[in-house]
């Protein structure tokens, strides 16, 4: 099992757009988010891929809303991440025994 930890403006790093700075967002919800993150990791998270912090690059604009809601492009690349990590398993699992 793998489970993805997704980006947020909460806990994202990133510099704001204009945009992105008026987004309100609650802090609290970032503080539970790394809290979950930091407990699953300790307990061995081999199974826990953090996306949390794959936009704090970006200089476009990511976050659409409160909730962490990105474009078709952004989608895109968590997709790509989320293939790359389980695709392989996948296909080891359906080959004949």
């Amino acid at each position: 099992m793998l489970v993805f930890l997704q980006p947020d403006l909460a806990t994202s790093h990133k510099r704001r757009t204009s945009w992105e700075a008026r987004v309100r967002y609650e802090p609290r919800m970032g503080f539970c988010l790394a809290s979950l993150a930091d407990r699953v990791l300790a307990d061995g998270g081999a199974a826990f891929v953090d996306l949390r912090r794959m936009f704090d690059a970006d200089t476009a604009e990511i976050f659409n809303d409160i909730m962490g809601h990105v474009p078709e492009d952004g989608n895109a690349r968590i997709a790509a991440i989320m293939a790359d990590r389980l695709i392989p398993p996948l296909r080891r699992d359906t080959r004949p025994r």
